[in-house]
């Protein structure tokens, strides 16, 4: 996930695709995944180009 995609709000909707995708995927060829329904990454609560030394900023 880009910090851009975050940034304006397409986080979830490029989740919820990737998700149908990973189904998909997985309903075409299970030996592939082990069995198991892959699952993307959780969606980050944060991301940053350059992150702040502190997370004093956050609050400033």
């Amino acid at each position: 996930m880009t910090p851009e995609n975050v940034h304006y709000g397409m986080a979830q909707k490029i989740y919820e695709d990737r998700v149908e995708v990973l189904k998909s995927a997985f309903g075409l060829n299970p030996k592939r995944f082990k069995g198991n329904v892959p699952k993307p990454p959780v969606l980050p609560k944060a991301v940053w180009i350059n992150k702040p030394e502190t997370d004093s900023v956050l609050y400033d």
